[in-house]
């Protein structure tokens, strides 16, 4: 399934309808064995913000949304509901994920860098300067920091 998802473009659209509900089962299937999981509805998420209807988009944000309150400090999931709600429109709700997300306390990795960044973006946005600038000297240590340990 995996090598059929990254060659969808060279599927018909019979073929992608196919997969798609086969993957939606699946997904369905591994919540129905671990609810506790967040990497399940992140991923299921993703599958319906691929889709281009409206309804189909407010599921993937209810979807993802349920990944991050199962795993608040869960970066990936957290990123792309921010993501999800700036392509709406919706910048107060997406600064205050971002907020609520720079609570926590995560490792400092290569992995955190595209929500600190877009964390940054959004506090320039709307005027923070300074947060911004404090969140730019972290990536640049982040970023530092993995260099050295190549």
């Amino acid at each position: 399934m995996r090598l059929a998802l990254r060659n969808q473009e060279q599927l018909s659209e019979s073929e992608r309808r196919d997969l798609y509900h086969q993957s939606l089962q699946a997904f369905i299937r591994a919540r129905e064995l671990n609810p506790y999981r967040a990497l399940t509805p992140h991923k299921m998420g993703l599958l319906f913000a691929e889709s281009n209807g409206a309804e189909e988009k407010s599921q993937a944000a209810s979807f993802i949304k349920d990944a991050v309150n199962i795993d608040p400090r869960y970066i990936e999931a957290r990123f792309d509901l921010v993501q999800l709600h700036l392509a709406r429109g919706e910048l107060g709700r997406a600064e205050a994920l971002i907020d609520k997300g720079l609570k926590y306390s995560y490792r400092d990795r290569l992995n955190s860098v595209p929500f600190l960044e877009l964390a940054r973006n959004i506090k320039h946005q709307s005027g923070q300067h300074e947060r911004a600038n404090l969140l730019q000297e972290r990536i640049e240590i982040i970023i530092k920091q993995s260099r050295e340990k190549r």
